[in-house]
């Protein structure tokens, strides 16, 4: 049972990387987030990222591939981010 469940994230995550590879513009990572219903923690809600810049959009769909049983903390990424900006 364990290895059926193995074998479909694998193939989910395939295709999100195939998908993920041929994307260019922002309406192609908004249809991978809506097909995938992939959701970050914006304002300590789960919130669609649909709205947020592609550079954004692109490591959450990353994130999403790589360890498909966590969320994207968009809260966090700004946090972190500001602080690696203030000690470069």
């Amino acid at each position: 049972m364990m290895d059926i469940e193995n074998d479909e994230h694998n193939t989910k995550q395939y295709e999100m990387r195939k998908k993920l590879k041929l994307a260019r513009k922002g309406e192609d990572y908004n249809k991978i987030l809506r097909e995938y219903n992939i959701k970050c923690i914006r304002d300590n809600k789960k919130l669609s990222p649909i709205p947020l810049k592609m550079n954004i959009k692109e490591k959450i769909i990353k994130m999403a591939i790589d360890d498909p049983d966590d969320v994207f903390d968009y809260d966090f990424f700004c946090k972190a981010q500001s602080i690696s900006k203030k000690t470069s």
